[in-house]
């Protein structure tokens, strides 16, 4: 489904638009980063790359977003509604986590709480989201509850989902 069609069936508040194009775009770059991506480009983007801020963290916020890079434990991460979270494709995360908007390209191994939920990655926990698009390549192993979902080809599913 085109994200403008999605926006226009839900009540979508500006900011959360906005943070839905944020996350639309690191998807974009995602699926250009697959048709190159292999560990010597890899590592020759991360040698060439000079504006590129390296987390100190193993995380990024900034007024927008919280981007997390690297491998991150907790009993739970819990985003502020104006922003949206982002786990890179780097990012291994081992918490509960809750947000407004949520883009997995990376992996969590915990239960997700959010309105939006978008997911390239693995999720390995249950769901609770007004909004779940998995796209391809993306899984969750859990339980699904959510009032809107939307599932690509190549996507997986592996537990029950209640519509809300």
């Amino acid at each position: 489904m085109e994200k403008n069609s999605m926006n226009s069936i839900l009540n979508i508040s500006d900011r959360e638009k906005y943070l839905i194009d944020l996350i639309f775009e690191h998807y974009k770059n995602d699926k250009k980063q697959d048709i190159f991506y292999n560990k010597l480009i890899s590592t020759i983007k991360k040698i060439i790359a000079k504006d590129e801020i390296k987390p100190s963290r193993g995380y990024l916020e900034d007024a927008d977003s919280v981007k997390i890079y690297e491998r991150i434990k907790a009993s739970e991460i819990a985003v502020d509604p104006s922003q949206c979270l982002i786990v890179a494709r780097e990012g291994k995360v081992k918490a509960n986590i809750e947000g407004s908007v949520i883009y997995i390209s990376g992996k969590v191994e915990g239960d997700i709480e959010s309105k939006y939920l978008y997911v390239r990655g693995m999720v390995d926990g249950n769901v609770n989201s007004d909004y779940v698009e998995v796209f391809p390549k993306g899984t969750v192993k859990g339980e699904v509850e959510t009032s809107r979902l939307i599932i690509h080809q190549k996507a997986e599913i592996e537990g029950n989902c209640q519509i809300k």
